[in-house]
């Protein structure tokens, strides 16, 4: 590991970061992936399918949900272990105790990509600390926020962290043709949801933005195909086809302003609604949650912006940072929270000419970052792995020597006193005898 030094002092990294402190890889790995390859979700199993595609190390995936206890020889068929977000570590019906045990107890190094940061935090990282995990590439936005959560937990102090986006760009969308916008029969189109109200009054904005929108659709003239209803969700390939049938797509960016690191949040919001079953956000908000409001704010762009993108379907969305990937006005068209531009921005959706030059533009210059790719994201963890590998090696070799060099010791402090004259102080034969008496 490259300035191992440095990295005693710093443990959280941007992604950008690894080639700057983790030297290229010098072998190829045989790596052990756990994730739920048959997920519903297109955006979930081309994050896996990734690694088949873009990895140096020999990749092997097994879905813990379906093959419920490791091979025999599976220690010693792997060098790595990499346990994907799709396996929800601290649920049982996803990871056995057959599989925790074989984890646990792995001679190599293994690494966790984790999402949904937010809640269950200190369940979580002690799982991470039982499982021997050495490192975490997480969709936190910041290093700082990575040091905010898990800076006072039971990790170990050498696991090392990587603030990495939710998705990359996965190489099959690069290929995806797209109806022009003119033959698109919708204004707008859009699948939030409606997320638990102990994530706090940033989260609720999925569904807000959705509704705010249907309400002065009528008004405006703006055909939509909105919906936050957990039934109307769409999956596999009705979601490219949902995508295409749309000018312009609504988004906010994702992430949530409350983190219940002890459950204590969802425990007292649960507590409040079971007293006051018909109580709503606000309600709630007022007499749990204000007071956690922003105790961190994490806030992130989506895999489902570049999947928008690709369709060249027009992104008009709350303003954010996005990560500093998309540019207001140029990769997309802002509405205000308030909605107090909503006739410029229906304007803008009714100019076809307009949203195809946006639509073109912003599949042109997203697309192509390599640093979006998801190759790259891919590489970076490849490296990180290798040399978590190698410093593993290098551990084993250093017990292996002291190991040695106790028993180097240990032999010639024996030979000393089986030399030393019988009834000397060095004698053994007079420590028996002083014993004994």
């Amino acid at each position: 590991m490259r300035g191992l030094v440095s990295l005693d002092k710093r443990r959280c990294f941007e992604l950008s970061e690894v080639p700057l402190f983790f030297d290229a890889c010098d072998k190829v790995l045989r790596l052990l992936i756990l994730a739920d390859d048959q997920h519903p979700a297109n955006v979930v199993r081309e994050h896996i399918r990734g690694f088949s595609q873009h990895s140096n190390h020999r990749v092997h995936i097994v879905n813990t949900r379906i093959i419920k206890s490791p091979d025999q020889k599976a220690a010693s068929s792997f060098d790595a272990v990499l346990i994907h977000y799709s396996i929800f570590v601290i649920a049982g019906t996803y990871l056995s105790t057959a599989w925790q045990e074989f984890i646990s107890t792995f001679h190599g190094p293994v690494a966790v990509i984790h999402e949904d940061e937010y809640q269950n935090i200190n369940t979580f990282t002690q799982k991470f600390r039982d499982l021997q995990v050495g490192a975490i590439f997480s969709c936190l936005d910041s290093t700082a926020n990575l040091e905010r959560v898990y800076g006072q937990t039971a990790l170990p102090r050498d696991t090392v962290l990587f603030s990495c986006l939710p998705g990359y760009i996965p190489r099959d969308l690069l290929c995806a043709s797209s109806p022009p916008t003119s033959e698109r029969h919708c204004h707008i189109v859009y699948r939030g949801r409606t997320l638990r109200p102990e994530l706090g009054r940033f989260a609720q904005e999925k569904r807000l933005i959705g509704e705010r929108v249907l309400a002065v659709a009528p008004e405006y003239e703006l055909k939509c195909d909105i919906s936050s209803e957990e039934d109307a969700r769409i999956y596999g390939d009705d979601w490219p086809r949902f995508l295409q049938s749309g000018k312009a797509m609504l988004g906010v960016e994702g992430g949530a302003s409350v983190f219940d690191f002890d459950g204590s949040i969802t425990t007292a919001v649960a507590a409040y609604m079971q007293v006051n079953p018909n109580a709503e956000f606000e309600e709630i908000w007022s007499n749990v949650l204000a007071k956690h409001e922003g105790n961190i704010e994490f806030r992130t762009i989506t895999p489902k912006f570049f999947e928008a993108i690709a369709a060249k379907t027009v992104l008009v969305l709350y303003p954010g940072k996005y990560r500093n990937v998309l540019i207001p006005n140029r990769h997309y068209i802002p509405l205000e929270r308030d909605g107090s531009n909503i006739s410029e921005v229906v304007a803008k959706l009714k100019d076809d000419g307009y949203l195809q030059e946006m639509a073109d533009r912003t599949h042109e210059e997203i697309l192509s970052r390599a640093e979006l790719g998801s190759q790259f994201y891919v590489n970076q963890v490849d490296r990180v792995l290798c040399a978590l590998e190698r410093r593993q090696a290098s551990r084993l070799v250093r017990v292996a020597v002291a190991q040695a060099s106790r028993l180097r010791n240990k032999v010639r402090r024996l030979l000393r006193e089986t030399r030393a004259p019988v009834g000397s102080a060095g004698s053994k034969t007079v420590r028996l005898l002083k014993t004994s008496k």
